[in-house]
């Protein structure tokens, strides 16, 4: 299970959220607008930091929408 932590109007959110579209990827998207989330955010990653991804399938927790996108890329694009 994938799930992204993000923030309204942030360009690095955007980025990994039109990587996991192209990619055709489900994810939970966590908005840290909601206080819960932020919350969240804290418990697992220990900062207030967007974007954060958790990859269960492959025991991932990455920060940097580059290394999220080349995570996503490694692990999940189709070889052709």
């Amino acid at each position: 299970m994938l799930t992204l932590f993000i923030q309204d109007n942030c360009a690095y959110s955007t980025r990994v959220v039109e990587k996991l579209h192209k990619l055709k990827l489900k994810a939970h998207i966590k908005n840290i607008a909601n206080d819960a989330f932020a919350i969240e955010l804290l418990w697992h990653g220990g900062k207030e930091q967007v974007p954060y991804l958790i990859d269960d399938t492959h025991e991932a927790d990455i920060y940097e929408a580059d290394a999220i996108i080349a995570h996503l890329e490694k692990h999940y694009a189709k070889k052709l």
